[in-house]
């Protein structure tokens, strides 16, 4: 190689290993730029909100103290089935001797029901189910059986219905069924000012007809007996 040609050489070599200007700032390295955080996905349903409230004539009175105490001894026995305080307790039908039925809500996708008798008292806790059986009705239960008297087949059948909204009262579309009880209705409040409307009802008879109950504007109606939902 010629001096003329080596000395290129070299002056190329410094050009690029020469370090900044005096006086500039050395260079940053460039950095991957993060992706944007995903949203976190839903784990389940929005919080829930409760307890709910009796309002009006679902709020308990010193009369109904028996029917709660009765009630309440039976849940106790039940660890899964905690009864909160008396003023958390709707009742929704007061009968002879101390018998009616009461719900109450802890919280908007859970209810317990209460059917008390003279001779014995039933509590049920249970979710409410994902599916609705008709748009603004939360639930319709299957009617639960009653001994009416020791050693006999069941007789009576007491139905329970959760509605959105407060649509009473209620009543059977068209005639009563035979052997049916009038529909019983109250009302609670949850703290985001959501309200529920409650019923009770009965029939003495395993016959099952296809009747409806409707609100008393005709916006909310449903088959009253399973299976017919």
């Amino acid at each position: 190689m010629s001096g003329a040609g080596y000395g290129l050489a070299l002056l190329a070599v410094a050009s690029c290993t020469a370090g900044p200007p005096s006086g500039s700032a050395p260079p940053q390295p460039q950095r991957a730029q993060a992706p944007p955080a995903a949203s976190p996905s839903p784990t389940g349903p929005a919080p829930s909100s409760g307890p709910a409230v009796p309002v009006g004539a679902a709020r308990p009175t010193a009369a109904d103290g028996p029917m709660l105490a009765a009630v309440r001894s039976t849940a106790q026995s039940m660890p899964s089935h905690s009864m909160p305080s008396d003023d958390l307790v709707a009742v929704i039908r007061r009968g002879a001797s101390g018998s009616g039925e009461l719900l109450w809500m802890n919280d908007d996708r859970t209810y317990c029901s209460a059917i008390v008798r003279e001779e014995s008292t039933k509590v049920s806790c249970k979710p409410l189910p994902e599916s609705r059986p008709r748009k603004g009705v939360l639930n319709v239960t299957k009617g639960e059986p009653y001994q009416e008297r020791p050693g006999e087949q069941p007789s009576l059948f007491v139905y329970f219905a959760i509605v959105e909204g407060e649509h009473g009262p209620y009543g059977y579309k068209g005639a009563t069924p035979e052997d049916a009880g009038p529909v019983h209705d109250a009302v609670v409040a949850f703290p985001s000012g959501r309200r529920l409307g409650l019923l009770s009802y009965e029939k003495h008879s395993r016959e099952i007809p296809e009747t409806e109950i409707c609100g008393a504007n005709g916006t909310v109606c449903f088959p009253a007996y399973y299976p017919n939902l």
